[in-house]
């Protein structure tokens, strides 16, 4: 029995197809956090997915900041946190 063009089409493009090499993952977006005294630069948006931050403190003064997600807290309790004297709170 003789194949029938589709069907030879059909593993033709099956062929290519598993040929193709997947696309290297792209590697994580960097987000940038400039600190100077009493002031932070940064995007005011970013990306959805893997996301590394970097911070640089222009300042004399030591900085920190708080990245927040979903959580059990909310910005104010996060806040409230921050401002306590001591240790940061986990």
């Amino acid at each position: 029995m003789k194949p029938s063009r589709p069907w030879i089409l059909g593993l033709a493009a099956l062929a290519v197809t598993c040929q193709r090499k997947a696309a290297a993952p792209a590697g994580p977006t960097v987000v940038t956090i400039t600190a100077t005294d009493f002031a932070f630069a940064a995007p005011d948006t970013i990306p959805a997915g893997l996301t590394t931050f970097r911070m640089l403190n222009q300042g004399q003064e030591p900085h920190q900041a708080v990245i927040m997600g979903a959580s059990d807290h909310s910005f104010e309790e996060i806040e409230a946190g921050m401002m306590a004297e001591g240790p940061i709170p986990p």
